[in-house]
């Protein structure tokens, strides 16, 4: 299990994180959400090592993090801004990193059988990485960071760069961390891509600080989205607030109005089909909706 626990971090005397509890079992994939500047890659760096923690401590599998680094490479880390070698070629980098995880020959040609073809990387497995497209860059990071089958992935923007087919398929590895008792963090933009099933928790933060964080089950179970148009939906909201729903309008200004609603009752139910006639209830709130009932950007 990775523990984190009271955790602050400050650069110049400004608080970054501020007392950051987090506890991750394997098998689970974490979404970190946020806007811009709330901590979210600063928590990375500190669980991944780069980074000193001024108060708080991370331990994995009750071993504190220095230690577990120290014994193995057991952590993965798709950096938004990773630094690779530009003089060297695809091969030479992805071979760099086959040796710090001590890959056998045999290891190396099975790696490379199953995600050179899958990712499509053949024509440019021999350039170097100056002349390498950003999406092209993104693959070779995104492969560095799963040699060695580590114990513990974080990602930073892992999306950005990919077409469509290559987001499914790291969505698919993602999914697999579920099934063999890993555990993956990710941090992005694109929450609609972590979502379906894909994490089993979303963390929002604001500010350096855990605002919420919510499981899959507890997004299913709590949380509604009722649309509407924009007069009904000052009506409704009225009334919701009135009766001390936690809700919120968003989407002003489109055809149709939506509230997030913190919490899903027969009662909100009839309230919003009596107060809005044309109405429609999304059963299961879109994560992104709830990002927004909690964060400001």
């Amino acid at each position: 299990m990775l523990k984190i626990e009271s955790v602050t971090k400050s650069f110049r005397k400004k608080k970054v994180l501020n007392n950051i509890t987090l506890n991750v079992k394997p098998g689970e994939v974490v979404a970190l959400a946020g806007p811009n500047g709330v901590g979210k890659t600063t928590l990375l760096n500190l669980i991944a090592g780069i980074s000193s923690i001024n108060e708080g401590s991370v331990t994995i599998d009750s071993i504190p993090l220095k230690n577990y680094l120290r014994r193995n490479r057991g952590i993965g880390y798709f950096q938004q801004d990773f630094l690779f070698f530009n003089h060297r070629t695809f091969a030479d980098q992805l071979n760099l990193f086959f040796d710090l995880a001590g890959y056998s020959k045999i290891q190396k040609e099975e790696f490379l059988e199953r995600w050179i073809s899958d990712m499509n990387l053949q024509p440019h497995y021999k350039e170097k990485i100056k002349n390498l497209s950003h999406g092209t860059v993104v693959k070779l990071n995104f492969l560095q960071t799963i040699i060695g089958s580590p114990e513990i992935l974080l990602f930073d923007e892992p999306f950005s760069g990919l077409d469509v087919e290559q987001t499914i398929l790291v969505r698919k590895y993602l999914r697999k961390i579920k099934t063999q008792s890993g555990i993956a963090i990710i941090s992005s933009h694109d929450l609609h891509l972590l979502d379906n099933g894909l994490c089993n928790r979303f963390v929002f933060l604001q500010d350096g600080e855990i605002v919420r964080s919510l499981s899959e089950k507890e997004i299913q179970e709590n949380y509604m989205t009722i649309v509407c148009s924009e007069d009904e939906s000052e009506k409704l909201y009225k009334k919701l607030f009135g009766l001390h729903y936690n809700a919120k309008v968003i989407d002003i200004g489109e055809p149709e109005v939506k509230i997030v609603v913190e919490c899903k009752t027969k009662e909100i139910k009839n309230l919003a089909k009596k107060e809005a006639g044309s109405l429609r209830i999304i059963e299961r709130s879109d994560t992104k909706d709830i990002y927004r009932l909690f964060v400001t950007s």
